[in-house]
């Protein structure tokens, strides 16, 4: 198994409008530094509406091209609670691009102009709830079968978006709170997301580990 802290190339993107479409359809900005943020929120008076979604980046480098992946859980860390509107936090499997004014509507957007490989993001089968989860507690979403695991980029880059199923399911909130907030990448082990990753060769399961100093690759545990 291999465990991957995020990196400081996180990004959150926000969408803002009076209009609730216009907010989930087009980026007004982003911010590649501090905590990541996901979910929904309006407000006082009605207007404007904000739309939340973050995007993770780890380097699965250290996971030799001849291995077979066979699971993988990403996983997040609270920073801040304010969802008095709960709702479940997704995962995609997106190779987005990386974020600039250009290029930030497109990766909001999660369709394949956004996209490295040119192809839009897939949206895994797993859900957290934010019910109970408060700062300090994590939020851990398997991937499974071979759709979700072939987003685990061997020798590469391994990218992902967050979303909130209510911005999905494309239901408008009625409230300032619901949203959470998440460590991003740069901040210590303890906290940062990170990706757990299973993957054997032909002789035995490979047992790496990357921390914010290195790589650090142990031998072959046999069968």
């Amino acid at each position: 198994m291999s465990h991957f802290i995020g990196d400081a190339v996180d990004v959150r993107i926000t969408g803002e409008s009076a209009v609730y479409a216009t907010a989930r359809s087009t980026a007004t900005y982003h911010i590649a530094s501090g905590n990541l943020r996901v979910g929904q929120a309006q407000a006082p008076g009605g207007s404007p509406y904000y739309v939340y979604r973050s995007y993770l980046y780890f380097d699965t480098s250290a996971i030799p091209g001849g291995d077979t992946v066979t699971a993988a859980t990403l996983a997040v860390k609270v920073a801040v609670d304010k969802s008095t509107t709960d709702f479940n936090l997704k995962v995609y499997v997106y190779d987005w691009k990386p974020v600039t004014s250009g290029t930030r509507d497109d990766v909001f957007d999660l369709g394949i102009p956004g996209s490295i490989g040119g192809v839009a993001g897939l949206l895994i089968a797993a859900a957290s709830s934010t019910s109970g989860k408060v700062a300090g507690t994590w939020h851990t979403l398997a991937l499974a079968g071979a759709p979700e695991l072939a987003g685990i980029i061997k020798g590469g880059i391994s990218r992902f978006a967050l979303r909130s199923d209510r911005d999905i399911a494309n239901t408008p909130s009625d409230i300032a709170n619901e949203y959470q907030e998440f460590y991003e990448g740069s901040v210590s082990g303890p906290n940062s997301p990170y990706l757990e990753v299973v993957h054997r060769s032909e002789t035995g399961y490979r047992i790496s580990k990357l921390r914010a100093q290195g790589i650090m690759i142990g031998p072959f545990t046999p069968f």
